[in-house]
């Protein structure tokens, strides 16, 4: 159910004795659906709706009682002693409900930022500044032994982003301690299914399994390369069976590199991930025995993964793309998709290399090259040109495409490349999305990483949160400031769409007499009916960009899930119906 922001009537209901519990529901189906009833309909009567426009509350005192009441604070069950940045405020959130009624149009002016990135950072220096205030500059990676060493601060409550690069919300408690009513907190408990490789391969086999006689539900075989986790005990056989066999030694003849080990959690930016030339797999047999340790207990989880042989090469250079995806809502699910760039490698491929650059086109590859001029040189390219090298835009892939005979057209982006990359996404979100907590006021960035082999499929390697945001040159600069700019716009229409339907509910509730204060107890508020008025205010909670704040044309991020839609429109028509349970 919805507010229709437009609606210059409520339906209110004048019982408030014996039949204000029926009262009250028919009122709140029509503050919700926007449903007029008529003067007859069980004594009921339209009054005008004096809340249509207003993000202030009547009555602040009343009003914060009845938050307090509709929004209770979940009992903390964080059990560490780790040493935060952040105090443990179990009562924090309370803070900021009363930050709200005081200050209600803070909400919709004002986009204040908590965050942990460092002074120096990219995002730090350019992107808070452009699109809001940093409240809490004490407050960062540079400080957080001093930060720890006091005790921790406490937030303040006038944030209304927190925009941390790692998860805190293991050791502090969403909706008690942060992330409350009022704040946007940037990750999604329960993301871990689409962000480790371990967990995400796992994930894909189910997903396989269960579409195996639905070939227009799956992603097909050239999505995924075929892999194996050696935590598995099963999967590790497998693998050393194939690697133990004839078969194997007549592939490796032919393509030399056959596999390549990642570990499975909690690495980034190429570490752990190594090709498996015949260094690297007589590792891995004397790991494992050649097979008979496999089902013992490991310290990590490694995936061997094949090896894409036939990689598309600009210049003999191989490439990925890094591009972006934002779950800006898991309540409802809502997806968007944002072009990214081609992340070229500045070491030219050769199969037989054992320059880790050569197979690897993550960024962090390259910053060895930067350092040393004398390479440079042998490269011959400076630092800057050696960086705009390394980032391409999708329309310069399509040009060297056109020049090389491999497309007819730029129409290739769009009528292949971009469509590829959006129907990937879709698939990995309906693998993982049962996993995300389902909380309106949580979202996450993704950095998702393709790669086209040489016939143009399109393989998906892998997802990572907090991708890295840094202006290597430029291009990157201004791309990433109009993301972010466009990103937070389509959080902050979420927020303060939420908000706007938050205060019209207190206020119906306030001015129509269904709340009261308690004669008792002047901290308390009357609100009876609790559980419907509840759950009423729950379902106002759920994400719906209303009109007032609606995104602007020019916004440069695409919307590919969004779960509100029936049917085939929740993935813009992209599985057919028999796709959907």
């Amino acid at each position: 159910m919805r507010i229709n922001s437009a609606i210059a009537l409520l339906i209110l209901l004048c019982s408030v004795t014996l039949g204000a519990s029926t009262s009250l529901r028919r009122s709140a189906r029509s503050f919700e659906s926007g449903e007029a009833l008529t003067p007859g309909d069980e004594g009921s009567y339209i009054l005008e709706d004096k809340t249509a426009d207003t993000r202030e509350f009547y009555n602040p005192a009343l009003a914060l009682g009845i938050l307090n009441k509709l929004n209770p604070l979940p009992a903390p069950n964080i059990a560490s002693n780790k040493s935060l940045m952040i105090k443990r405020d179990p009562n924090y959130c309370l803070k900021t409900h009363e930050y709200l009624v005081k200050n209600p149009t803070s909400v919709f002016n004002e986009l204040n930022f908590l965050t942990d990135y460092s002074m120096l950072s990219y995002f730090r220096k350019d992107i808070v500044p452009m699109v809001g205030r940093d409240v809490m500059p004490y407050i960062n990676s540079d400080y957080i032994r001093l930060s720890q060493k006091l005790g921790g601060f406490d937030i303040e409550p006038s944030v209304n982003n927190i925009f941390f690069k790692l998860g805190v919300h293991n050791e502090l408690h969403i909706g008690s301690h942060f992330a409350c009513l009022t704040q946007n907190y940037n990750h999604i408990p329960g993301s871990d299914d689409i962000a480790n490789k371990d967990a995400v391969a796992h994930n894909l086999k189910i997903y396989y399994e269960k579409y195996k006689n639905q070939p227009t539900c799956s992603p097909g075989d050239k999505f995924f390369p075929q892999t194996w986790l050696l935590a598995n005990e099963a999967e590790c056989k497998e693998w050393f069976a194939y690697i133990n066999s004839p078969e194997y030694e007549r592939e490796k003849a032919e393509k030399t590199i056959v596999f390549i080990r990642k570990i499975g959690v909690g690495v980034h930016r190429g570490a752990g991930v190594q090709p498996v030339d015949e260094e690297e797999e007589q590792m891995l047999r004397r790991g494992l025995k050649n097979g008979e340790n496999c089902g013992k207990k490991m310290d990590y989880s490694i995936i061997v993964q094949r090896y894409i042989s036939n990689p598309l090469l600009v210049y003999n250079h191989k490439f990925d793309f890094r591009v972006y995806m934002m779950v800006s809502s898991t309540n409802p699910l809502t997806v968007y998709y944002h072009d990214g760039f081609l992340r070229v490698s500045l070491y030219e491929y050769d199969v037989n290399s054992k320059a880790k650059g050569a197979h690897l086109t993550n960024t962090a590859q390259s910053e060895d090259v930067f350092k040393d001029k004398e390479l440079q040189e042998k490269m011959g390219m400076n630092e800057t040109e050696l960086r705009n090298f390394q980032m391409w835009n999708y329309t310069r892939l399509a040009n060297y495409l056109i020049s090389e005979g491999r497309i007819d057209s730029l129409g290739w982006i769009d009528g292949y490349l971009r469509p590829k990359i959006e129907h990937a996404m879709q698939h990995l979100i309906r693998i993982t999305k049962n996993s995300f907590a389902k909380q309106s006021n949580l979202w996450e960035l993704y950095g998702v990483d393709f790669m086209l082999d040489d016939k143009l499929n399109l393989w998906f390697i892998e997802c990572n949160r907090s991708p890295v945001i840094k202006d290597s040159n430029e291009e990157k600069g201004l791309f990433l400031r109009k993301l972010f700019r466009d990103g937070f716009e389509i959080l902050s229409a979420q927020l303060r769409s939420r908000m706007k339907r938050v205060i019209k509910f207190v206020n119906m509730l306030t001015s129509e007499g269904f709340a009261r204060e308690n004669t008792l107890d002047p901290s308390d508020v009357v609100l009876p009916n609790l559980e419907e008025n509840r759950r009423i205010f729950n379902s106002l909670l759920e994400n719906k960009i209303d009109d007032e704040f609606k995104i602007s044309p020019d916004n440069s991020w695409i919307k590919i899930v969004d779960e509100t839609l029936p049917g085939v429109e929740r993935y813009n028509g992209m599985f057919p119906i028999e796709c959907f349970d």
